[in-house]
């Protein structure tokens, strides 16, 4: 089965894929709404493309312009985005994002 083509059902908004992707958007947006203000660690068993925890539309909801996004059809995604609102202040110390690979994600899942 070819993955790109798989993924275009989320592109169709009457589709089960697109349905049930709501569906996992609204859940993962509920469970993070309810944790404590600081860092939190989402990890997605099966993201794909990563639409169930990235939507791009939520960065424009929250004061977000966007400046470029990849079409669709390349296969991969890649956007830019500028915070047009004045910016919330990160309390000292705490981290926003951190990246981490595969090799640490093993590993921490090893007993």
């Amino acid at each position: 089965m070819d993955w790109v083509e798989w993924h275009a059902g989320y592109d169709d908004d009457g589709s089960r894929l697109a349905h049930r992707l709501r569906i996992v958007q609204g859940l993962v947006r509920t469970a993070l709404d309810a944790l404590p203000a600081g860092p939190a660690t989402a990890i997605s068993m099966c993201a794909g493309q990563g639409r169930d925890l990235i939507e791009v539309p939520w960065f424009e909801r929250h004061g977000f312009e966007r400046l470029f996004l990849t079409a669709p059809e390349l296969g991969f995604g890649v956007g830019a985005h500028r915070l047009t609102r004045e910016p919330s202040p990160v309390p000292a110390g705490m981290r926003m994002f951190t990246f981490i690979g595969s090799d640490v994600l093993r590993a921490q899942a090893e007993p």
